[in-house]
């Protein structure tokens, strides 16, 4: 499940920027600001912002919206670690969740409250000042560091398991990120019940697996064998684990045929094309080996026939694409 990050987006760098937000007047935030509801997350908080209460509808509607964008992606956050194979996975949403995409929000909210001095000391203005559009920007950009702190302390606890360095602190993560100094009107608190962190993943029962670098089916009509078709045995045997691993096939190299397996493994299929597993030519023609002898060779191999699916799949860039990135162990395949 891709994290939700369209509404932190739309903020930092598209049509709900505040130098874009503080043209429209109240009237325009009236309806959503009174509609917004907020989100209920699926696991507790054990970190939660303290934050001036919104004292103008622009500044109501953008409290509402962060705080349901912050739920919707500990939500997804959660779904991923409570949906993932095994602890690799698990391990790649903890890291991806802090060290790609929240370190790039809270980098980029910095740089944008520095460069403009939207800072914490405006969000405490009062009366006819606190609508002065710097004030208004620098409640929202403070707000929206606040939110992506607590997101980054509450993932970083529930995934205590997957991290490799101890945790940091609401202090030591602040001054990671921000150069101002802290305000005492916005703070992180950590709730005093304690929340559980997400219990690590048994790994299942090890079943030998030894990829086979030779033909392990009988000899059949218009499908070449393995000598002719390999070209680089262990990369070819890293992608057979892979697809062992994540019950693609099974211990005899038979597909297993669940629901949606069929193309992850012609997403497979066109990623060991891509990678450099396969011979170019065939000898002693010099006939160039053509993606058709190749689904052949590996169907026959697996025992399926993916003749139409792999057709179909091969001409759409855009699927192969949305599958990879759905899921872990497909990215993980594109760097070999």
């Amino acid at each position: 499940m891709d994290l939700p990050l369209a509404d932190f987006d739309a903020i930092l760098y598209g049509h709900l920027r505040p130098a874009i937000a503080e043209q429209e007047r109240a009237a325009y935030y009236m309806p959503e600001a009174q509609s917004l509801q907020p989100t209920p997350v699926v696991e507790p908080w054990q970190y939660k912002t303290q934050f001036p209460t919104p004292t103008t509808v622009k500044r109501r509607y953008y409290y509402y919206l962060i705080q349901r964008q912050a739920a919707l992606f500990y939500n997804a956050f959660v779904t991923n670690i409570q949906e993932s194979l095994n602890q690799n996975e698990a391990y790649y949403w903890v890291q991806y969740s802090l060290d790609r995409v929240l370190d790039g929000y809270l980098r980029e909210v910095n740089r944008q409250i520095e460069n403009n001095g939207w800072y914490a000391s405006l969000v405490r203005l009062t009366g006819t000042a606190a609508q002065q559009p710097s004030a208004e920007a620098a409640y929202v950009l403070q707000l929206l560091k606040y939110n992506l702190m607590a997101l980054y302390l509450n993932v970083q606890h529930l995934g205590k398991a997957y991290l490799d360095a101890l945790p940091l602190t609401p202090d030591e993560l602040y001054e990671k990120y921000f150069d101002e100094a802290t305000h005492t009107a916005m703070q992180i608190n950590r709730v005093v019940t304690d929340v559980p962190t997400l219990t690590p993943i048994p790994e299942p029962p090890h079943t030998s697996f030894t990829p086979q670098s030779r033909d392990i089916r009988n000899p059949a009509a218009k499908v070449l064998a393995f000598d002719t078709v390999v070209a680089d045995r262990e990369k070819f045997a890293r992608f057979e684990t892979a697809l062992y691993e994540h019950q693609i096939i099974d211990s005899q190299y038979s597909f297993v045929g669940t629901h949606g397996n069929l193309q992850l493994l012609i997403v497979v299929y066109l990623l060991m094309l891509q990678k450099g597993c396969f011979a170019q030519r065939l000898f002693p023609k010099n006939k160039p080996l053509s993606p058709l002898d190749v689904r052949r060779f590996l169907d026959h191999r697996y025992q399926t026939n993916t003749e139409k699916d792999f057709r179909r799949l091969r001409g759409d860039a855009a699927k192969q694409q949305a599958l990879i990135d759905a899921h872990f162990w497909l990215s993980r395949l594109t760097d070999y």
